[in-house]
Parts: structure tokens; C-alpha cells; sequence
């Protein structure tokens, strides 16, 4: 029988999951899930891709508010009741909408374990996001408001994979057993307890699902990526790993409750293609500068960074510690990107002028290095540059 076997939610945006038995589904998602994001002072959201220090903070869910744990910090109560009315702007993604501020404690707590200024917001009782394409309010959910994954697909992944992987690195809400593996490729409309849900769309992979979330380290070989890039790679240059849900309804789920399968749809079919050298694979990931490194960013060597985009031109600072594309990210200016990993290639800008370090990444071919492409994914700047949108033909 097919049946929901693991019921997760994540209270703060890129922190810990909690294992829950039993919750109400709403339509924004399940109650308490991704109600609170941690921001820069000018509102731009701050995830474990570049700051994976996040991944090991618990927040406890509390329903007058959130009790936040992490190693080295004493423990902070929140009590939504005491928060300010204050709404500032922020966003995810594309979206743009505002939230409300939280503590000043909190703003401390979360500036301390990052290392650099922060705030943590609150979405409110309801999401004043509302996402056009899906018509409805969501959470600070990247894009949808739930995820499921089958137990299945993650044991065909670990019988494929070099090293074990974990459900929590894909951080679904909702775990099914008792199908094939990647069953829920052809689910079109399913029923779990008191609620129909729509399965809107694959969900594509990035380097967070490398983050080893106990050590704050990223994988070196890049896994599991590098592995479902042999049979999970769609055709646009994204890795496909479970299923984006819509709720069609509220109701209760839990754990146990049998999943009902009420409309098919035609799977995605994912060639395979052949391992990668593991020289290309364990190319280095630096997200961030690390605490231990020597030359601290506020000191380090700036470069200007000049970019033509779709929206126009823009600049930013780089330093060469760090990957272009978190602080074009930083600095306002928004690329296309996918795994952030250097795998699927989709962060390819050309290097009109300047000189950068770009590690051997499979994403980036060596013809497309003589071309002068580079990945902003881990590309970082050695002089001031000039980048500009890749012509049509050189994108794939």
C-alpha cells in the first residue's frame, strides 16, 4: 500500500526540519512551514547556499511563536504577540513583498551566527505573497508551497550513488512508501488524509542538497548531484529530484495516512548519460568566505564587475574569495542560475574583458572556456571585469 511515511516542516527558511506526526494543510501549505526568513538589512534573503551555518539551527515550533537552538549560542524564545507591526520590503526569488520584522534579539542572534549583519522576518498570520502563476499566497518557500519525494527514488539514488544520502538533504514535506521509484513522476493528482493536492511541476536541484547539515561542509564530489546528473538532468540543464505540490483543498494529514492516486499524467523521461570524470567533479564549491580564512571581506582586494543583462546594465564589487554569482546576488543583480554547483551550466556569462579563476567544472566545456564563457556559479574575479549575456548559441 502506498502511504505518507514522513511529514516534515521547517519553520525558519534553510534551517533544520522537524519530523511531525500529524498537520494541518492550509493553502499556503502546512501550518508553521517557512513562516520565517533571514534577511540582509536591505531585505535580500539569506538561504544555506552561501550560508550553510543555517542548516544547523533547530526552531522548535511553538504555536505562540518559535524557540531557536544552534551549537554555541544560548537558546532565544520568540513570541509572535511581542513582535513589531513594522513591515519591511523583501522577497524571494522574483517575488517581491514584505514581511514583518520579528526581535531585535532575534536580528542579534541570527548577525552572530552568520557573521554579518541580519534580520529575521515573519510572514504573519497569513503570506502577503502572492504568486500569479500558481494563484495563490505561499510561504518563503522557494517557488511552491510543498515538496514530496518517494522513500523509493531516494534508494534507487543510493544504490547509484558512491556515498549514502539522506532523505533531510532534499528537505520535502511529505515522504511516500510502497511505490517504484520515481512513481510520482506520473502522478498528475493524488489524495493523502483530508487533502487533494495538485502535482504542479519536477523540482530542480542546487548545491544545498551537497550540504552536510551536522558539519556545515558541502560534499567534495558534489553528491549527490554529480550522480543524478547521470540519469536526472532534463533537457534545459536542470536535475530533477521530487514533485512541487499544490493543495487543493485544507485538511489534516499524517503519517500513515494512505496516499490515493487520482489522476496520471506522462513522466518526464531522463536520459542516462555517462559518470563524469572525477577530476571535473570535485572541483571546489566556496560559497562563502570561511571563518578561518585569512583575508577577512571587508578588507579583501574589490574588483568592479560590469555586466550587460536582460534589465540593463549593471556593476557590482567582487572580491576573489567568493563566486561571482552570490555577490552579483548581493549586489542586486540577478543571473540565471540552477544547481549552483557548476554542473548544469546555466549561469554561463562571457568574459568580454578581465581575468578570472574558473575551476574545471563539467558544466563549462573546453570549447566553451576558449569561447570565453565562464560559470559565475565558482568563477571568481582576478582583475575588473566586463561580462555580458552569452549568445543563444553558446547557452546550452
Amino acid at each position: 500500500m502506498v502511504k505518507l511515511s514522513g511529514l516534515f516542516r521547517y519553520p525558519v527558511k534553510s534551517c533544520r526540519g522537524l519530523d511531525e506526526s500529524r498537520l494541518w494543510v492550509g493553502a499556503e501549505g502546512l501550518v508553521g512551514d517557512r513562516r520565517y526568513m533571514v534577511v540582509r538589512p536591505d531585505g535580500s534573503f539569506i538561504t544555506a547556499r552561501t550560508h550553510p551555518q543555517l542548516q544547523q539551527v533547530r526552531a522548535l515550533w511553538r504555536e505562540a511563536g518559535i524557540c531557536l537552538r544552534t551549537p554555541g549560542q544560548s537558546d532565544l524564545e520568540l513570541f509572535s504577540a511581542q513582535f513589531d507591526q513594522e513591515r519591511v520590503a523583501t522577497g524571494v526569488w522574483s517575488d517581491s513583498f514584505s514581511a514583518r520584522v520579528t526581535r531585535m534579539e532575534a536580528d542579534a542572534w541570527f548577525s552572530q551566527l552568520l557573521g554579518e549583519p541580519a534580520r529575521l522576518l515573519w510572514l504573519g498570520e497569513s503570506s502577503p505573497r502572492y504568486r500569479a502563476k500558481l494563484q495563490q499566497h505561499v510561504s518563503f518557500a522557494d517557488g511552491y508551497p510543498l515538496l514530496l519525494i518517494s522513500q523509493a527514488s531516494l534508494d534507487d539514488l543510493n544504490r547509484r550513488s558512491p556515498t549514502p544520502q539522506r532523505m533531510e538533504q532534499f528537505r520535502p514535506n511529505l515522504v511516500v512508501s510502497g511505490t517504484a521509484a520515481f512513481a510520482e513522476d506520473g502522478w498528475r493528482r493524488i489524495r493523502i488524509g483530508e487533502v487533494e493536492f495538485l502535482v504542479a511541476k519536477p523540482c530542480s536541484r542546487c548545491v544545498m542538497t551537497t550540504l552536510d547539515a551536522e558539519s556545515g561542509h558541502y560534499h567534495p564530489q558534489r553528491e549527490p548531484l554529480a550522480t543524478l546528473a547521470t540519469y536526472r538532468l532534463g533537457e534545459d540543464g536542470e536535475i530533477y529530484f521530487g514533485q512541487n505540490l499544490i493543495p487543493l483543498n485544507e485538511g489534516w494529514v499524517s503519517v500513515s495516512d494512505p496516499v490515493e492516486v487520482l489522476e496520471t499524467q506522462i513522466a518526464t523521461i531522463y536520459p542516462e548519460r555517462p559518470r563524469l570524470p572525477a577530476e571535473q567533479v570535485a572541483a571546489p564549491i566556496r560559497p562563502q568566505v570561511q571563518e578561518d580564512e585569512t583575508l577577512a571581506r571587508s578588507v579583501s582586494t574589490r574588483f568592479t564587475v560590469r555586466i550587460s543583462t536582460e534589465e540593463g546594465d549593471a556593476s557590482f564589487q567582487a572580491d576573489p574569495e567568493r563566486p561571482l554569482l552570490i555577490q552579483a546576488e548581493e549586489g542586486g543583480v540577478q543571473l540565471p542560475h540552477a544547481c549552483r554547483a557548476g554542473i548544469c551550466g546555466r549561469c554561463k556569462q562571457l568574459l568580454i574583458a578581465g581575468e578570472v579563476e574558473q575551476p574545471q567544472v563539467p558544466g563549462l566545456s573546453a570549447s566553451q572556456r576558449e569561447d570565453g564563457l565562464i560559470l559565475t556559479c565558482c568563477a571568481s574575479a582576478r582583475s575588473d571585469l566586463i561580462l555580458a549575456k552569452p549568445p543563444l548559441s553558446f547557452r546550452r
